[in-house]
């Protein structure tokens, strides 16, 4: 088949930051290869060869010893904004709190640190944390919620959701009747949903008070 589409999905990866033997492995192919197809070097690819590197997305493969870090960046944070502290991720994945630090400053990491880091974002992300300074300080960083996640690829650099409606303290003159309305709607839903009133105003980013007084009203 023409080349020309093969390459273009080559320079799109490329262009969210994977690298050719990232491309080739995740592929099964040879990087000397993938580089020749990439430099433009054949008109022509063969459909087998062409259906390989198509299949492959910015999603870390088990064939890859390197992948791309933003998905585990971003697990780390949004549990750390769920209450989770980083001492306990770090516990939970296997590695020491440094490393796990040192992870979150790369673009690049070992597809074995990626898999622990998911595995442990697949048991935590479910509940909220113990760790209501953790969350506070992860949500004024802006650190996105497990729960915003849902739905969205966590591992694709071109996606950010949209934040949920999270406030760390009311406005001077307090809400509109609407928003108020909107808040007390969501903290019944919550409540409905089995959460505490520390869950709740954690992932609100409200006061605990605020959620007692919400519950009373509704």
């Amino acid at each position: 088949m023409p080349a020309r589409d093969v390459q273009d999905h080559i320079d799109g990866l490329l262009a969210l930051g994977m690298t050719i033997p990232m491309i080739s492995r995740a592929a099964g192919i040879t990087a000397t290869g993938l580089r020749r197809i990439a430099a433009g070097e054949w008109e022509h690819v063969r459909y087998r060869t062409a259906g390989a590197i198509l299949d492959v997305d910015h999603v870390p493969h088990p064939r890859q010893s390197r992948c791309l870090a933003i998905g585990a960046r971003r697990r780390v944070n949004a549990l750390v904004a769920a209450g989770w502290p980083m001492e306990k991720i770090a516990g939970r994945a296997g590695t020491s709190l440094d490393s796990l630090r040192n992870f979150l400053r790369r673009s690049i990491i070992d597809y074995s640190s990626w898999s622990a880091i998911n595995r442990v974002y697949e048991e935590l992300s479910g509940a909220m944390g113990p760790s209501r300074n953790a969350a506070t300080k992860a949500r004024s960083l802006g650190f996105q919620l497990p729960m915003e996640w849902e739905g969205y690829d966590i591992d694709d650099p071109r996606v950010t959701p949209p934040k949920a409606r999270r406030r760390s303290q009311e406005p001077r003159g307090g809400l509109d009747a609407g928003e108020r309305r909107d808040r007390r709607a969501e903290v019944a839903r919550l409540t409905a949903a089995g959460l505490s009133s520390d869950e709740i105003a954690t992932r609100l980013g409200i006061d605990p008070r605020t959620v007692v007084r919400d519950r009373s009203v509704a």
